[in-house]
Formats: C-alpha cells, structure tokens, sequence
C-alpha cells in the first residue's frame, strides 16, 4: 500500500516580541525561508500549534517521533455527558 505522508517543520523565528516566536508548516520552502536549519515538528508541538491556534493538519503527519493522525471522539460517562477527545495520535507500522 503506498501511503502519503505530510512532514510538519517548525520554524523558530526571529521576530520582534508583538509577533509569534515560532510556526508550524507542511511547506519546506517556506519554512527554509525563516531558517535554513529546519527541523520535523514534534508530537507536542502538534499540541501546541492546536491549542494556540485552533486549527489541526489533517492525514498522516510525519513527525520527530515518526508517523501520526489526528484523532478525535465524543465519548459519554454515566450521567449522559459528553466530552470530546482529541489528540494526535502516533501511528504503528500496521496502522498505516
């Protein structure tokens, strides 16, 4: 099966304190534009990124600790109610 992976870069910038320090792409060229020296994302940073911004990088990521996917469910506890879980999710080698 050929899948299709999408590498996340974080790009640290040299910004002034009123901008953002750092940014996640799927895009090289516009990450080596901030510097030359660019690095894979991280799980956390995924986490970050989500929880700064809002938005999520859908389909299979790859990342510092390899592949993942984000993931999310409602699930329900006794009474009814709900909760919504979401996170990315590494992937095994079976999974993908």
């Amino acid at each position: 099966m050929n899948t299709t992976y999408k590498s996340i870069y974080i790009c640290r910038c040299d910004f002034t304190k009123e901008e953002c320090q750092w940014l996640l792409t799927d895009d090289m060229t516009y990450a080596k534009s901030f510097n030359s020296e660019i690095q894979l994302a991280s799980i956390a940073d995924l986490h970050d990124w989500v929880a700064a911004t809002g938005e999520t990088f859908n389909g299979i990521l790859s990342v510092k600790e390899g592949e993942c996917k984000w993931f999310s469910k409602i699930v329900a506890d006794e009474y009814g109610d709900q909760d919504i879980i979401a996170v990315y999710q590494r992937l095994e080698p079976s999974h993908m």
